[in-house]
């Protein structure tokens, strides 16, 4: 079941701190395949900045935040010992424009966590329906089926508490 966390917390994470602008104009970003959008449910690689500005209507992924700095790289070390988790942790950034189509309802294979930057959403699964406003942390455990909803624009990071690969043969 989806649950807000209110023992954890991300310090100085902001919109500024992670300088989507400068990383969406750079060329390398791309060149690695690190940045996505979905276009009718399905991730597609976009492969340049004017990728990026033809599609601004849609949702955008861009993969290996945790990369991207120290500070990201530490906060998913903290979820890791937050969560006894003994794998690595990914971060991925969600840049989402009001009204947007996501995916599709789906399931994880590892357990997520949600930090809304900047929006809000909404997410639909079993359960109901549970809004992720700024500052909030959703935590969302492998298996769960869910939705998100773009109500608002938005900016959102989502650490996965990913297993060794050896351990999904």
């Amino acid at each position: 079941m989806l649950r807000l966390l209110n023992d954890f917390t991300f310090d100085g994470i902001t919109e500024d701190s992670l300088y989507l602008d400068e990383v969406l104009a750079s060329p390398p970003f791309y060149e690695q395949g690190l940045v996505k959008y979905v276009y009718h449910g399905q991730s597609h690689d976009a492969y340049n900045p004017l990728d990026y500005l033809s599609n601004s209507e849609n949702v955008f992924k861009i993969e290996g935040y945790e990369r991207f700095s120290a500070k990201l790289f530490v906060e998913c070390h903290n979820l890791a010992k937050h969560f006894c988790h003994k794998g690595p942790v990914t971060c991925h950034v969600f840049k989402s424009p009001q009204g947007a189509k996501s995916f599709p309802a789906h399931t994880d294979p590892a357990d997520v966590v949600l930090y809304m930057v900047r929006g809000q959403k909404e997410f639909r699964h079993d359960g109901g329906v549970l809004t992720l406003h700024e500052g909030e942390i959703l935590f969302i455990p492998a298996g769960t089926t869910h939705r998100a909803i773009n109500t608002e624009a938005s900016v959102m990071l989502s650490f996965g508490l990913e297993r060794f690969l050896v351990e999904q043969l």
